[in-house]
């Protein structure tokens, strides 16, 4: 348990479910972007 120690808590699942939620992903758009050869890069640390 991170947190115990001082990390970061947070529950995942609720923070993917009020994402989505309020603030969905335009797919569409995305999908569009996607086919003119765009590309998405990203990056994830844990510090």
């Amino acid at each position: 348990m991170r947190f115990v120690r001082g990390g970061n808590l947070i529950d995942l699942d609720w923070l993917v479910e009020a994402t989505s939620q309020q603030m969905p992903l335009a797919m569409n758009y995305a999908e569009a972007q996607f086919a003119l050869g765009k590309e998405l890069w990203l990056c994830a640390c844990r510090g």
